[in-house]
């Protein structure tokens, strides 16, 4: 299949699909990853995981950046 347009089209290539299936995520670009290592290796985080909905969304945070405040 196809790239999600927000995928195909980021210009830096910090937005990944992946599968977990697979263990595999791909940029725009094309650079492919190992994505539990890509994961472990960057730190990434899960937006408020603690509700116990199972968010499949990761976040790797940059320099300063934190998930805390509001809602």
């Amino acid at each position: 299949g196809e790239l999600p347009a927000c995928v195909a089209g980021c210009p830096m290539g910090v937005l990944y699909i992946g599968d977990l299936v697979t263990d595999t995520a791909v940029n725009g670009q094309g650079t492919t990853v190992v994505l539990s290592d890509f994961l472990h290796d960057n730190d990434a985080v899960r937006y408020k995981e603690e509700l116990g909905t199972n968010p499949r969304v990761y976040y790797i945070l940059g320099h300063g950046q934190s998930l805390g405040g509001g809602a």
